[in-house]
């Protein structure tokens, strides 16, 4: 498994927007192959701040989506919230509690 995260700077007054567009995208992800979850954290700190972790079975899965129409559908819920463009990095769990 591979965790996708992306780090969000949204707009501001658009937080509440964004969480219901992330919240708006489920089905969608559902559909996706080698999808297992996503999470949104929101950072307490810097309010304009967000993290999604999405937890895909390969990183495979998450190219392969990219190339799909589910991903322009994806980021169409979200995109227009944001105030710069979002930044993306795969990591694997080495040690988890």
């Amino acid at each position: 498994m591979i965790i996708e995260v992306v780090e969000f700077r949204v707009k501001e007054g658009m937080s509440e927007q964004f969480i219901a567009g992330t919240a708006e995208s489920k089905a969608i992800f559902e559909q996706a192959p080698g999808f297992i979850a996503l999470e949104l954290h929101h950072e307490i700190e810097d309010p304009l701040n967000f993290l999604i972790h999405v937890s895909w079975e390969t990183i495979q899965h998450h190219w392969d989506m990219q190339e799909t129409p589910l991903y322009p559908q994806i980021r169409d819920k979200v995109v227009k919230f944001l105030a710069e463009k979002p930044k993306v990095r795969h990591t694997e769990i080495k040690v988890k509690y």
